[in-house]
C-alpha cells in the first residue's frame, strides 16, 4: 500500500471492469470520465468536543449538535443574502423612479401607435403598412 492509505485517503484511477452489452467501457471515454473520483473522506472521531473559552469556561458541544448549528447557520446566512437581494432591489427601482427624469432612455423616444388594423387585413407584414 502507498502513503495514501496511512491518511485514510481513497484514491482509484481505474474503470470498473463491468461489461454490459458488449462495450468496451474502458476504451470509452464518457463512461470513464464519469467515475466518482473520491480523493479525501473526513469523519469525526470523537462524540463530544470540549472547548475552552478564555482560559477559564469550559463546556462539551456533541457531534449532533454541531452539526445542526452548522446546518441552521448556513440556512440562516443564505436567507439574510436573498434578503439583501430583495432590498437591493427595491432601492435600486427607487432610485429608478426618482431620477427618471434626469435620465435619457429608449422609452424617451418611443412611440406609440393606437388603431392600426388587424395582422390579416395588411397580410402579417409591416411594409404593407408604410405610405
Amino acid at each position: 500500500m502507498d502513503d495514501l492509505d496511512s491518511f485514510n485517503l481513497v484514491s482509484d484511477d481505474t474503470a470498473p471492469d463491468s461489461n454490459v452489452d458488449g462495450v468496451d467501457d474502458e476504451n470509452d471515454p464518457i463512461y470513464y470520465n464519469a467515475q466518482p473520483n473520491i480523493m479525501a473522506v473526513a469523519t469525526c472521531g470523537f462524540e463530544n468536543v470540549e472547548i475552552t473559552i478564555f482560559g477559564k469556561t469550559k463546556f462539551k458541544i456533541d457531534k449532533d449538535f454541531s452539526s445542526m448549528y452548522i446546518v441552521i447557520t448556513d440556512m440562516v446566512v443564505v436567507c439574510i443574502f436573498v434578503l439583501f437581494i430583495f432590498v437591493l432591489e427595491k432601492k435600486q427601482r427607487r432610485y429608478e423612479e426618482l431620477y427618471k427624469d434626469y435620465m435619457i432612455q429608449m422609452d424617451d423616444f418611443t412611440v406609440m401607435i393606437t388603431n392600426l388594423p388587424p395582422k390579416r387585413m395588411y397580410g402579417y407584414s409591416s411594409d404593407n403598412l408604410r405610405l
